[in-house]
C-alpha cells in the first residue's frame, strides 16, 4: 500500500461551529498535532508564545519562537517540530465561514500559492493576547450573531497583523482571488488560461494582466507551478512511483511529466 500525505479534515468547522481554538501545549498529548507531514481542509493560523523548532510549509522552513505567526492555508503540506517547552494557540476555520470579500482578501493575501505565511509579533504579544481572549470568549458563547461577529474580529485580526508584516502586499483583487481559487480546483485536468477566462466570464488578456502584475509571471506560468508544487509534495512526501504522480497530475505519459519538471527546474523527478 503506497504512503500518502495524510489529509485531516475537521468536522466541527461548520454552519454552527465555524472556528475553533486549540492550544499547542495540549495538542502533544493527542494524535492530531504530529511532527510528520501532514495537510488540512481549512485555515490555521499559528500563534507562537514560547519555545523554539522549525515549521516546515511546502519545503520551506519557518522559525518557531515567542511572538511568530504562522499561516497555513488549506491543502498546504506542513509539519512542525519544536521542544517541550512551545507554548501557542492555533486559529482553524474554514473558507466557507469568510463571508465578507474584504476579510478573505486579507486571508490569501498571506495564505494564497506566492505569499509569505510568516510574521513577527514579539513586542506586540499583549495586543495578541488580547485578540485571543475574545476569540476565547466568542467560542464560549452562543449568540445570535455569533458567526459575524467572529468574521469582523478575524477581519480586525487580519489588519492588525497585515500592518506588523515587512512583506505586507495590497490584498487580493476579485480577479485575483477568482483565479487562483480555480487554479487549485482544476490544475490536474485544466492547464490553459482559455479555461480559466471561460469560468470566470473574462478574457485571457485580463487575467494575464493581474497575474503578471501581482506575481511577475504569466497566468499559464502561475498554472505550470501549481503543478509543479504539487508535483514536489508527491515525489518527496508520498511513496507514489514517478509514472503514477505523472498520471495523477494529467500528464499524458511520465516521459511528459519528466519533460516538464526538468524544464522548471533544471532537474529530473528522478533526482529530486
Amino acid at each position: 500500500m503506497h504512503k500518502v500525505i495524510p489529509l485531516f479534515t475537521n468536522e466541527n468547522l461548520n454552519d454552527t461551529d465555524f472556528f475553533e481554538l486549540e492550544y499547542i501545549d495540549a495538542l502533544s498529548q493527542g494524535d492530531r498535532f504530529k511532527e510528520e507531514v501532514h495537510r488540512h481542509n481549512f485555515y490555521e493560523i499559528f500563534i507562537f508564545f514560547s519555545g523554539k523548532g522549525k515549521h516546515t510549509i511546502d519545503f520551506k522552513e519557518y522559525t518557531i519562537q515567542k511572538g511568530m505567526i504562522h499561516i497555513v492555508a488549506p491543502y498546504q503540506v506542513h509539519s512542525v517540530k519544536r521542544n517541550d517547552k512551545t507554548t501557542g494557540i492555533v486559529l482553524k476555520f474554514s473558507e466557507d465561514s469568510i463571508l465578507y470579500e474584504d476579510v478573505l482578501k486579507l486571508m490569501q493575501n498571506y495564505a494564497l500559492f506566492g505569499a509569505s505565511p510568516e510574521i513577527e509579533a514579539e513586542d506586540y504579544m499583549d495586543k495578541l493576547k488580547g485578540f485571543i481572549s475574545i476569540f476565547e470568549a466568542l467560542e464560549q458563547d452562543n449568540l445570535v450573531y455569533q458567526k459575524a461577529t467572529f468574521i469582523h474580529l478575524l477581519g480586525s485580526f487580519l489588519y492588525f497583523i497585515s500592518s506588523l508584516s515587512t512583506q505586507s502586499k495590497e490584498p487580493y483583487s476579485g480577479i485575483e482571488i477568482e483565479f487562483v481559487k480555480l487554479v487549485n480546483q482544476h490544475y490536474k485536468k485544466e492547464y490553459s488560461v482559455a479555461f480559466y477566462a471561460g469560468e470566470m466570464n473574462s478574457s485571457s488578456k485580463k487575467i494575464n494582466l493581474a497575474i503578471n502584475k501581482r506575481f511577475g509571471i504569466t497566468a499559464k506560468q502561475f498554472i505550470s507551478r501549481r503543478r509543479l508544487l504539487e508535483a514536489k509534495r508527491l515525489l518527496h512526501h508520498s511513496s507514489m512511483l514517478i509514472k503514477e504522480v505523472a498520471y495523477e497530475l494529467g500528464f499524458q505519459s511520465p516521459s511528459h511529466f519528466s519533460a516538464f519538471f526538468y524544464k522548471e527546474t533544471n532537474m529530473y523527478p528522478s533526482d529530486f
